[in-house]
């Protein structure tokens, strides 16, 4: 604004000092409107910079926490408790009953598995030296035959026969020891028997359940159970 011209504070363009209102715009260009734009004008810079300001400090706190998120790692993520199922309790299984309702049988059990078969029956084929008509009960009247066979030769001429009687109990007693020795036909053979009449066996043993066991020196090949019956 010059003396000649007076500026427009609300547009800018300059008019005649003696004009009363803008030429341009139409605000009026008296000394109290010129004060007032120059007014607004100070109070618009002022606020300019405030805000400048806070714009500054706004970005200062980005950069440092741009910065700071650089150096220190973040935190571990917090897993969810996952929860751990109980252990569960397999079910006993129940022993089966015998559908018989008897006792079970002791002849089921697993024993020691021995070189030799032990069998007893009522007569002998002497060719082929084992028993005929299998059983294991003899009754007075009958023969007593038993037939001891392995899967290779005996080897010796003679082998020892143990005879021990099964007690209510369980228990055994030994009524013939191993010293009671059969002499074999044939040391080469894997199979021989012998016969004796069951009255001889009652009569020196008496009626009752036996365990016979055959040994070949001190080895155990074969053992068997039998019944003599009144």
């Amino acid at each position: 604004m010059t003396e000649d011209t007076l500026e427009c504070a609300n547009c800018g363009n300059a008019n005649p000092a003696w004009a009363q209102v803008c030429r341009s715009c139409g605000a009026p260009l008296t000394a109290a409107a010129v004060a007032a734009a120059a007014e607004a004008s100070v109070i618009t810079e002022g606020s300019l910079t405030a805000i400048g300001a806070a714009l500054g400090t706004i970005a200062l706190a980005v950069v440092i926490g741009l910065v700071l998120g650089g150096i220190l790692p973040p935190a571990p993520p917090v897993a969810a408790a996952t929860p751990t199922p109980s252990a569960s309790v397999e079910p006993t299984a129940e022993p089966t009953p015998d559908p018989s309702g008897g006792s079970p049988d002791p002849s089921a059990s697993v024993g020691p598995v021995l070189p030799g078969t032990l069998t007893f029956g009522l007569g002998l084929n002497v060719e082929t030296q084992r028993v005929t008509n299998p059983t294991d009960t003899f009754t007075p009247g009958t023969t007593f035959a038993h037939s001891i066979e392995l899967t290779a030769p005996f080897g010796v001429t003679q082998l020892g026969e143990e005879v021990a009687r099964i007690n209510g109990d369980g228990t055994e007693t030994i009524v013939i020891t191993t010293e009671n020795q059969v002499d074999l036909q044939d040391p080469n053979a894997t199979v021989d028997g012998f016969t004796v009449p069951t009255n001889a066996l009652l009569d020196a043993l008496g009626a009752g359940t036996y365990v016979m066991r055959v040994y070949r020196g001190t080895e155990l090949l074969a053992q068997g159970t039998f019944i003599l019956a009144e």
